[in-house]
């Protein structure tokens, strides 16, 4: 019954980034969706397009700088198959680093101006 209950919050692959949220999980081309509405938004996000996996998917990320020549932070989510919380994870911690204004976050993210963030999904 609770596995059933589970597979509701599934959202299909067809949903559209505009859709993304964090009480639901998504396919990866839903995420990917959202990343490129991020990127499209925001002067100070990039893609990162790092290849493609043995399997011929595209190996995505996302650098959020203000600044060139910050000092770098690294975040790998979803290396291995199956996972579904490194990527809902590192998608929560884009979405604040881009979106948050006033919360405890954003005080301390201030330093954002003299860090980049590279976001590898």
């Amino acid at each position: 019954q609770l596995i059933d209950n589970e597979a509701a919050t599934i959202k299909p692959k067809e949903t559209p980034g505009s859709e993304f949220d964090w009480t639901h999980y998504f396919h990866l081309e839903t995420i990917f969706s959202w990343m490129d509405k991020q990127i499209a938004e925001n002067d100070f996000v990039e893609a990162l397009n790092l290849g493609s996996t043995y399997e011929g998917l595209p190996i995505r990320g996302l650098k959020i700088s203000k600044q060139k020549g910050n000092t770098g932070i690294f975040v790998d989510a979803g290396i291995h198959a199956r996972e579904w919380i490194a990527p809902a994870v590192a998608t929560y911690l884009i979405n604040q680093l881009i979106h948050s204004n006033g919360s405890i976050i954003f005080t301390n993210l201030r330093k954002l101006k003299t860090l980049n963030f590279f976001l590898l999904i």
